[in-house]
């Protein structure tokens, strides 16, 4: 069990919990919750049921943000540009003209002519600098913030894609309700990239685009999507085929990480990255009582320790509605079954096996079968679901995303250590308990250590 010291065991005789006057707010996806209590004592609570917008006037506004957000970020980049090329290159400056990808041609071949072509190149390059969805941890697709699977379809057609890039994108593929047809030519289309990614590199396209003298003929470049380390690396050659613009090959490898820095303005790299998630960690507010450590972090929602504490909290927690008008715990045989498959999930994931999946259809099927059996039902007596019971949706919805946890969300923080999630749920997985009422007790515990 956890230990309680003194403090945590009195903390229901707080006068905020015995006298004060509390107003309670809980804004749902139907409707907000208003409750007033006085000490213990309920003295109003109500529910408004409210209607709330479509979500597709949202995305318009957010895509025209992110849009706006981009044109900005981009004249940014074009104003530190200027300021490198006044202090390391002379003060060459020109536009962007027509002919400028036959200069970055010329570029990789070593044969610009002047400082001012090897602006022009460097200006084009670090306006259109690739994607980097992939060097984010923030949950995005590599193809955007639309879960579509037309949008993903239309990205994969114009872009890069090698082997690692297609693992990626079908690992994120795995998060979405695709049907199974789009799953299977989403899968194909990755396939076929990946057989063509040797002739679809920056330097490929730029060759066959090219080779036409007309320009109605020409093969399309621009639209294409290259990584951005992709397009980093097409800078660096570049600049290293002409190291007299900047004062000769030791000043040029010096001034190359500030012209990428400018490439890369507003996006962190590796180091930067790692560093950034380190402070973002934070430490287990649970270690230093449970396991007596203050400096153990906060672990990852995919970390099994963790997703195995969060169903059991779910699962001893919440009830379903059956069609005899009551409420009911699922059986804790059901529960463990469910944590089962959470860990041969986890299991799958970290040995990058196919996941194995579940619905809410099946697992409405097999709670209310344990249900029956566990009350000895049969026949007209067994129950049945209560219909049209929001309760009973937004239940198997929420326990199918804990165990089929997105991929996008294995990262993500959780608010306690794998160290102390385990330490929590040990006895739970030794010594299975019989009633759901004794999972409850083990894990509220947990709560009265945080009050302390």
């Amino acid at each position: 069990m956890i230990p309680l010291n003194v403090a945590t065991k009195r903390w229901k005789e707080d006068p905020f919990y015995t006298d004060a006057v509390v107003l309670g707010i809980d804004i749902g996806i139907e409707g907000i919750g208003v409750a007033v209590r006085r000490g213990p004592e309920v003295i109003f609570k109500r529910t408004y049921m409210v209607s709330l917008p479509e979500s597709a006037a949202l995305e318009g506004r957010r895509l025209m943000r992110s849009a706006r957000r981009c044109r900005t970020q981009r004249k940014r980049r074009d104003f530190l540009l200027r300021m490198f090329c006044e202090k390391h290159l002379d003060g060459a400056w020109s536009p962007i003209t027509k002919r400028v990808l036959e200069q970055r041609q010329r570029g990789l071949e070593g044969k610009l002519a002047s400082p001012h072509a090897l602006v022009q190149c460097l200006r084009h390059i670090i306006a259109h600098r690739g994607y980097s969805y992939h060097l984010k941890s923030d949950g995005a697709f590599l193809w955007g913030d639309s879960p579509k699977f037309s949008d993903a379809k239309n990205w994969l057609k114009a872009a890069y894609c090698d082997g690692e890039v297609a693992r990626l994108l079908q690992q994120q593929a795995e998060d979405l309700e695709w049907s199974d047809d789009q799953t299977e030519d989403f899968a194909a289309l990755c396939e076929e990239a990946v057989r063509n990614s040797e002739g679809r590199s920056i330097e490929a396209t730029l060759k066959r685009h090219l080779a036409k003298s007309a320009d109605n003929k020409r093969e399309r470049f621009r639209g294409n999507a290259w990584p951005r380390e992709h397009v980093q690396s097409h800078l660096e050659k570049i600049c290293r085929n002409h190291p007299q613009f900047f004062g000769g090959q030791e000043r040029m490898e010096k001034l190359l990480p500030r012209l990428l820095a400018i490439l890369n303005h507003e996006r962190k790299n590796a180091e930067e990255r790692a560093a950034h998630a380190r402070g973002k960690a934070g430490k287990c507010d649970f270690a230093p009582v449970l396991l007596g450590k203050a400096d153990i972090t906060r672990g990852f929602q995919g970390d099994e320790a963790i997703r195995v504490l969060n169903l059991f909290d779910f699962l001893s927690t919440r009830r379903v509605a059956t069609s005899d008008g009551l409420l009911h715990y699922p059986t804790p045989a059901w529960i463990y079954q469910q944590v089962e498959f959470a860990k041969a999930d986890s299991a799958a994931v970290a040995q990058n096996q196919p996941r194995i999946r579940t619905t809410p259809t099946e697992l409405k099927k097999t709670l209310l079968e344990a249900l029956n059996q566990a009350l000895g039902l049969t026949g007209k007596q067994s129950l049945k679901w209560e219909k049209g019971s929001s309760l009973n949706k937004d239940y198997f919805d929420q326990l199918k995303d804990l165990l089929c946890l997105r991929r996008t969300n294995f990262d993500k923080r959780a608010s306690i250590s794998s160290e102390a999630a385990a330490h929590i749920t040990g006895s739970l997985l030794t010594s299975p308990v019989a009633k759901v009422s004794a999972i409850n007790d083990q894990l509220s515990g947990l709560f009265d250590v945080s009050s302390g």
